[in-house]
């Protein structure tokens, strides 16, 4: 059952990727599109993991080749490198399953306030926006073990934008022309807004 359900959230996490103009319009409630990341992420996770494995793998076979000589050398670099690998599995985890996950909640809270209340273009209730940025995150999270391949980061970036509006066309019933102008506009008022406050806690000084 478990199974089947990894599986069937696995497809559409790559039908959202592959054909967002159709997947996106799907209408999930808050607690169903986070359910529905975490089930698409687990593959990915376990893809990014094994990456991770591989990595330490491979610092210790390179380094063990250049120091093999020294006393008790593969003890100490084996339970050094174990030791980072640990660390680098728990920081993914933690990345993949808590630090995402919270930024769909800002993200969405973002997007929403500024598309309802200040530019009035969003109608619709938050949950419909939570859904699009869940999508436009599908991207990145089924490619998170390739995101250390330079422009690949860039590229995925650029794609999981594209959906992004997409979705928020979609969701919120509005072109998306107006869904990427409420994208855009509230990145660069939150950035004259931090501007603002960080002039009023700490003034420049002119001399």
């Amino acid at each position: 059952m478990i199974v089947m359900e990894l599986r069937e959230r696995l497809e559409d996490g790559i039908n959202v990727a592959l054909h967002p103009e159709k997947a996106t319009s799907v209408k999930r409630g808050v607690f169903d599109a986070l359910e529905f990341y975490y089930y698409a992420s687990v593959v990915p996770m376990i893809a990014g993991a094994a990456a991770v494995v591989l990595l330490g793998a491979a610092i210790f076979g390179f380094s063990y080749f250049f120091f093999s000589s020294m006393p008790f050398y593969s003890i100490i670099a084996g339970a050094g490198i174990a030791v980072f690998v640990l660390a680098l599995l728990a920081l993914f985890v933690a990345y993949m399953w808590i630090l995402v996950p919270l930024s769909f909640f800002i993200n969405a809270a973002i997007f929403q306030f500024f598309g309802r209340y200040v530019f009035r273009q969003f109608k619709r209730e938050y949950s419909r926006t939570y859904s699009a940025v869940v999508y436009g995150s599908m991207p990145q999270t089924l490619l998170v073990f390739l995101l250390g391949v330079p422009f690949v980061n860039l590229i995925v970036w650029l794609w999981g934008f594209v959906i992004l509006i997409v979705a928020l066309s979609n969701q919120q019933k509005v072109s998306k022309a107006r869904a990427f102008a409420v994208v855009i506009c509230s990145g660069v008022l939150l950035v004259l807004i931090a501007l603002v406050f960080a002039h009023l806690l700490h003034p420049v000084r002119l001399h």
